[in-house]
């Protein structure tokens, strides 16, 4: 059978200006090789600027762009008429388009659907898409009627899907569910879990406030003999603020500003925590989630946020309204009580693949078989 192939609008793609950290998209490109992917990489910039330039593995598009999403629509369809142009000149052929976000991506992705006569699918990422919803409402409906008419909806962020249906009236879809994917080893069955005082926060310290380390680091003073090691760069702006914080709490000993490390070593330091605290507000997935849960460490995350929905009722998973620094406090009380009992559970579950949702595998046969069926 002929590969299905497959053109990628993502902002997010990684490229040579390196603009992008994330790897979530190049992941699942890499994944599912069963399939052919031709990456448009998008980005957007406030200057005047309007270019296509081939690379090794993607288009790099940069276009311009205008403060506060003006002419975002109309903008996007000149995007998507450009993009038909170099496709159409170059013979680049392709079956179906998946636009990586609903509000940026998915609209290019419509307009190129329209121009080709082809169908598209859509990615729900929460944070990016509802703030456009939210901010953006004469184009609300523009929005609703591109995610209606999509093929198929990935849900990335799975909480988004009853926020949609409920704060902004779009129709509710069951779409599939499409996590991204981390690459890390799994923790060991049997192995016996290190009971530490010690809870984690990773994240840049610029969003300290969007990511809950100021919550975190108030419900830590309220409890005795922990200590919490933060692992991420900060301007030294923010790094000043966070200990004038540790300052007034009286909690500066036993708050370790850590700094970056490599991924590697980080997974391997993880499992001598008790748990990663990171209640962050509207986090679109958050891959650090997956990779703490995935090298057996605990974590206490923000409802309606980040993997929110993708795990029911797994004492190794708590969730806490943003904000609420009791429930905050609560939480890494009970982390530290049921911390032998939650690891083992855990790695249990992990390996009894209970937490399959999170793993290549899975993913992968979720995205292939929405693909094939579209």
């Amino acid at each position: 059978m002929t590969k299905r192939s497959i053109l990628h609008i993502a902002t997010d793609y990684p490229d040579a200006t390196e603009l992008n950290a994330t790897h979530a998209t190049k992941n699942l490109f890499e994944a599912s090789q069963s399939l052919n992917h031709t990456v448009i990489a998008l980005r957007r910039e406030k200057k005047a600027i309007w270019s296509v330039s081939p690379g090794s593995d993607h288009i790099l598009f940069r276009a311009m762009t205008f403060p506060f999403g003006m002419c975002h629509i109309l903008l996007s369809f000149f995007y998507a008429l450009t993009i038909y142009r170099h496709i159409k000149r170059n013979d680049i052929h392709f079956d179906i388009i998946h636009g990586h976000k609903l509000t940026i991506d998915g609209v290019v992705a419509f307009f190129l659907a329209k121009f080709s006569n082809k169908p598209y699918l859509l990615s729900v990422r929460g944070d990016t898409d509802l703030k456009f919803i939210s901010k953006m409402p004469l184009s609300r409906a523009f929005y609703k009627y591109i995610y209606q008419c999509a093929s198929h909806i990935f849900w990335v962020s799975l909480w988004a899907r009853k926020a949609l249906s409920t704060q902004y009236a779009f129709p509710y879809r069951i779409g599939s569910k499409l996590p991204n994917i981390v690459k890390t080893n799994i923790g060991k069955p049997g192995q016996q879990p290190l009971n530490s005082p010690k809870f984690a926060f990773i994240g840049r310290l610029e969003s300290a406030h969007k990511k809950g380390l100021y919550d975190a680091l108030t419900a830590l003073a309220n409890i005795e003999n922990a200590s919490l090691d933060i692992f991420g760069m900060g301007n030294g702006k923010a790094v000043d603020q966070l200990t004038e914080h540790c300052q007034k709490l009286a909690i500066t000993e036993r708050v370790n500003f850590k700094g970056r490390i490599e991924k590697a070593q980080l997974m391997a330091v993880l499992p001598n925590y008790c748990a990663l605290v990171m209640p962050s507000f509207h986090e679109t997935f958050g891959m650090v989630y997956v990779e703490a849960l995935l090298s057996g460490l605990p974590v206490i995350a923000c409802k309606n946020s980040g993997i929110d929905g993708f795990i029911d009722n797994k004492p190794y998973l708590t969730l806490v309204d943003y904000g609420d620094t009791t429930a905050i406090t609560q939480g890494m009380q009970a982390a530290l009580v049921n911390q032998s009992k939650n690891k083992c559970q855990l790695i249990n579950d992990l390996h009894n693949n209970r937490l399959a949702v999170f793993q290549t595998p899975f993913i992968v046969q979720q995205y292939c078989e929405a693909v094939i069926n579209v």
